[in-house]
């Protein structure tokens, strides 16, 4: 083997080891990491998807290759994430004055703290949500951020 052909091997092997580390950090993330579950009913029923945090998606019309634009009507939020949910694109709210009245945020399980940082309907680590309607969210869900909760 040659100088140029021991420094191609050499590349191409470290270009291998590079890809297989990000693989496995994103199965792993995707496995037992930051994550959020959506399904298209009530109860964790009909189509689902997983969507890997941190992301912010201004709209939902083209995840991973399908359209979820007012489909999600139920959710599970793993250990590490936390989602908020937004009934217009670009993380607007329709009724966002409702949004600013503190009583009703905490109805909504919003904490002070990440209350003033999003105003999306939150739901927070660990949660499962078996129907959005109960606040009245049912399959209005144009928008999604999922952030990552570090662990103590």
């Amino acid at each position: 083997m040659n100088k140029l052909q021991r420094r191609f091997h050499l590349h191409h092997k470290l270009l291998q080891l590079i890809s297989f580390i990000l693989l496995w950090l994103f199965a792993y993330n995707a496995a037992y990491g930051c994550w959020v579950d959506f399904y298209e009913y009530p109860q964790y029923i009909g189509a689902h998807i997983r969507l890997v945090g941190p992301i912010r998606l201004a709209d939902l019309k083209d995840v991973h290759g399908a359209n979820w634009d007012d489909r999600i009507d139920s959710l599970v939020v793993s250990k590490k994430a936390r989602v908020s949910l937004f009934d217009l694109p670009d993380f607007q709210l329709a009724n966002r004055d409702v949004y600013q009245n503190p009583d009703y945020m905490q109805g909504l399980g919003i904490t002070k703290k990440y209350g003033t940082e999003q105003n999306g309907l939150t739901f927070n680590e660990g949660e499962k949500v078996e129907h959005l309607g109960v606040w009245n969210f049912h399959k209005k869900t144009k928008s999604v951020i999922i952030d990552c909760v570090p662990q103590n």
